[in-house]
């Protein structure tokens, strides 16, 4: 029981946003995963990896998280400082290697999703069977990139935090729905609902 406690984590919905947001920031985290057998030993240096086909998203998300972990004493690193690009299926070897060589010992990952073929109630409920099956850094960087281009009109935005002995998944929140031009401009917002959410839970 205990064992299938731990697999299945802790789901919550949530209902995060920050006072006065307007326009694209007047989003939030909807729904909300931890594991709760990990015991936070104190992240000190985070690799941060953006999976979007749009390269100023990227850059701006990254970027955003890194000046916050900064703010908190923990070391970030931006993935596209070392992969500029993400669009090759070299790229995903290249970011696992950069796991293994730059001496982190957490990630996070942002990936936009498009919802194009699938409403948002499908959305959440691939999500959270995906967070429950246990998944591991590599496959989720195996199974994105190489970045398709896209084109829907909106998205959603899935955050993870992951844990360097085994790269196995600490904590997960998805997004509601963005327009795709919402998207360059709602970098900020999005990251620090993502660092509340995460002190919140004692992990940054």
């Amino acid at each position: 029981m205990m064992r299938l406690m731990r697999l299945l984590g802790v789901f919550v919905t949530l209902a995060v946003a920050l006072p006065g947001a307007m326009g694209a920031d007047d989003h939030r985290l909807v729904s909300n995963w931890e594991d709760p057998g990990f015991m936070p030993r104190g992240f000190k240096k985070v690799f941060v990896i953006g999976i979007t086909d749009q390269a100023a998203v990227r850059i701006h998300f990254e970027n955003k998280f890194v000046s916050h972990l900064r703010g908190r004493q923990v070391d970030g690193v931006t993935s596209y400082s070392i992969v500029p690009q993400l669009d090759r299926v070299d790229d995903a070897k290249a970011l696992v290697r950069a796991l293994a060589e730059k001496g982190v010992d957490g990630a996070i990952t942002v990936r936009v999703v498009e919802l194009k073929d699938r409403t948002e109630a499908d959305w959440g409920k691939d999500w959270l069977n995906w967070v429950g099956s246990g998944p591991r850094i590599r496959g989720l960087i195996e199974s994105t990139l190489p970045v398709p281009e896209r084109d829907a009109k909106l998205y959603g935005v899935e955050v993870a935090l992951w844990e360097g002995s085994d790269w196995s998944l600490v904590w997960a929140a998805r997004s509601d729905v963005y327009k795709r031009k919402e998207l360059e401009d709602a970098g900020g917002h999005f990251v620090q609902l993502t660092m509340v959410a995460l002190r919140d839970a004692k992990l940054l």
